[in-house]
């Protein structure tokens, strides 16, 4: 790429939606940047080729809270690599649950010289409960507006709509108002995730407000747009498959919007991994089967193997070491772990599925009662039913 493009920019807003890039993860010890690499280079083509308006990048920057000085390194040079594809490009970047807020916004003066904006957390005004509201909006000249709201806490949830009452008095022109968010939605689909997901109960979308043309989610892998809001609410996912669950192609998301109150346009961008991964077998099978199945893969592919093993109490004591003596003869393969299932599990009916809100509402003990019984075959005794009860209580009292 030798330099930016020389498109005509129209009047529409144009911007490119993506969350959860995990920098710094390691999937069982095993490094994942090149893969980063990987997509960051699809990322600056896409934003050469389209010359958006904004890139928005909706929390879970990093894996971790303390990423690595080599993975703040990996971050710096691909936001800058990022501006020089599109210079006029503005990038706003919020904070996410991995995210320490005052670590990623620590920098945020020298990024603003690369059109950078990071939002890490709330501020609120000298001697006041109210929030700055100013600092949560990024105003894109003769284009539109931008709210950047950060992973906050429930309570605090109430911002969304401040935020937005204040962009509806300054858009006289009727500019399109995009909003950012890191959280999870009620009825979004979980995919992959452990519920509740990072800790984080879910929220209706009814609750965020309505005055934005377009709302930019992070923190939800699966890439989705939300059924209740008409096209207008999405989570572009994580444009690296995380774990073994997140069985779905990966990307991000392109958006166009004439103006306020317009249709929105969305296009699906997906993002090619470098390296995939691979349940060996697909359905749970006697170690020896699983060990031939693994024997028989390709030495050619490249990733990341889970070996899923029936077992009736425990894999066998050699089962590791039969395994690593497999792995050399495959040499672009990581083997992760052994993923044993139980055949006594095999006869009982389907897990009961619950998302995070019914999980919220539901008894604390009949929640334990359910988990028991599904876990060890068998009903809750007494005594650690009792012993639950005083914990809940306890609990609540500290509430």
């Amino acid at each position: 790429m030798g330099g930016a493009s020389k498109k005509i920019r129209s009047a529409i807003m144009k911007i490119i939606h993506t969350s959860d890039w995990h920098l710094g993860q390691e999937l069982f010890h095993f490094d994942r940047k090149g893969e980063h690499l990987h997509f960051f280079q699809q990322l600056r083509e896409l934003v050469f080729q389209e010359q958006p308006d904004a890139l928005v990048v909706c929390g879970d920057i990093y894996h971790t809270a303390m990423p690595s000085n080599a993975t703040t390194k990996l971050y710096t040079e691909q936001m800058v690599a990022l501006h020089e594809c599109c210079p006029s490009m503005e990038i706003v970047v919020i904070a996410g649950n991995h995210d320490s807020s005052s670590r990623l916004e620590s920098t945020g003066e020298v990024w603003r010289l690369a059109k950078v904006t990071v939002i890490g957390g709330l501020l609120r005004e000298d001697n006041s409960d109210k929030f700055q509201l100013e600092r949560h909006i990024v105003e894109i000249s003769d284009k539109g507006f931008i709210i950047a709201i950060p992973f906050i806490s429930e309570k605090n949830h109430v911002l969304f709509t401040e935020v937005q009452k204040e962009v509806e008095e300054r858009n006289l022109k009727q500019l399109p108002v995009v909003m950012m968010g890191h959280l999870a939605i009620t009825n979004s689909d979980l995919t992959g995730h452990e519920q509740p997901i990072g800790g984080m109960l879910c929220e209706p979308l009814s609750n965020l407000g309505n005055y934005y043309d377009y709302l930019a989610l992070g923190h939800i892998h699966c890439p989705q747009t939300l059924k209740e809001s008409q096209e207008r609410a999405r989570y572009s996912g994580s444009p690296l498959q995380v774990n073994f669950d997140e069985k779905y192609p990966h990307s991000v998301t392109l958006v166009n919007i004439e103006k306020h109150g317009a249709a929105v346009v969305l296009k699906e961008i997906p993002i090619h991994p470098l390296k995939k991964f691979y349940d060996i077998p697909s359905k749970a099978l006697p170690f020896e089967d699983a060990l031939d199945a693994l024997q028989q893969l390709d030495s050619q592919l490249s990733g990341f193997v889970r070996l899923n093993v029936l077992v009736k109490d425990y894999a066998p004591s050699n089962a590791e070491m039969r395994i690593q003596a497999v792995m050399p003869l495959k040499p672009n393969l990581h083997f992760c772990y052994l993923n044993c299932v139980r055949e006594k599990n095999l006869s009982k009916t389907e897990h009961q599925q619950f998302n995070a809100q019914e999980i919220k509402e539901m008894n604390p003990l009949d929640l334990a009662k359910i988990y028991y019984a599904e876990k060890y075959s068998n009903e809750l005794d007494e005594n650690l039913k009792q012993l639950l009860c005083e914990v809940v209580e306890d609990v609540q009292k500290a509430l």
